[in-house]
Formats: C-alpha cells, structure tokens, sequence
C-alpha cells in the first residue's frame, strides 16, 4: 500500500503569500519553492511524487467595445470555469468532479499519463488564487486528507484588487 503523509507527525503549516494576500496550509516538512516574481509557490513531497502548486494571476478579463473605447473586464467566475473545463479537455484530461460556489470552483479527475489532479479556484474581481494538487493514481487514498485540508484552507482576501 502507498502511503503519503504530511509529514513524520502528520502536521500542517501555513503558506502565506504576501503578493496575493492568500494563505494555505500546507504539509509540513515538505520542499516549498516560491516563485522568482512571487505570485505562489511549488510544495513537493519527500518522494517528489505529489506536487502542490498554488498561485495568483491578475484577472485580465475579457476585451470588448463598447461605444468605440476597448475595455477590459475581469472574467466571471462562469468564464474561467468554462475556460479551464475547456483546457483540462484540450490536454486530454478527464474531469470527475467538479463544483462551484459563489467565488470559487474545484475541477478534479485524471490527466493522459494517470496522474490525479484536484484544482480549487477562487475569482475576484482583481485577481485569481489557485491550488492545484498532482498526484499518481495510487496515491488517492492517501492523499484524501492533504487535498481536503490544502482545498478547505485556502484563503484568498486579496482578489478584489490586481496585485
């Protein structure tokens, strides 16, 4: 049986990113690689067979005219839903879950090479936060906690405002 676990004492701790203003726990003990421009950061797993990558993007929005001047408006939560449903398919990715709330979706299911992966999007009207877990198929079970504990964690105050 495969097992992962957040650490030897199965603790979390807080990833906080000051750019973004979000937060998420994280398994403790594992490798974290914060990005050069410091929208997010890559968590590993001692095995490096489970990746966490969790991140911030400008909600650039959508062009479109009106009364002869180009606007930019931020993407809705329904466009960016139906924009990453399109990309997980365009990548030849099954979706086997997904949910939406208010401000924030989840898409999860199984990419071409058998790797799991589970993604938690929060929209504002400024920015994106995301979390997106990868995993190999064997590991489902065990990985059930991480995923709920980095999904249910996630806290993103900042997206009201482009960072």
């Amino acid at each position: 049986m495969t097992t992962v676990s957040p650490s030897p004492s199965g603790a979390f701790t807080a990833y906080v990113n000051a750019r973004y203003q979000f937060s998420a726990l994280r398994p403790a003990g594992w490798d974290l690689q914060e990005s050069a421009n410091g929208d997010g950061a890559t968590i590993t797993s001692p095995d490096r067979d489970v990746e966490i990558v969790i991140f911030g993007s400008n909600n650039l929005g959508v062009s479109c005219e009106t009364e002869g001047a180009a606007l930019d408006l931020p993407r809705t939560l329904a466009q960016c839903y139906s924009a990453e449903e399109r990309n997980r398919r365009a990548e030849g990715s099954s979706i086997t879950y997904q949910a939406k709330g208010n401000d924030w979706f989840v898409l999860s299911g199984h990419r071409s090479g058998g790797q799991v992966y589970y993604q938690r999007s929060v929209i504002g009207a400024g920015s994106i936060v995301t979390a997106i877990l990868t995993y190999p198929q064997d590991k489902t079970k065990a990985m059930d906690e991480i995923t709920t504990t980095v999904s249910l964690s996630l806290r993103a105050k900042g997206t009201d405002e482009p960072h």
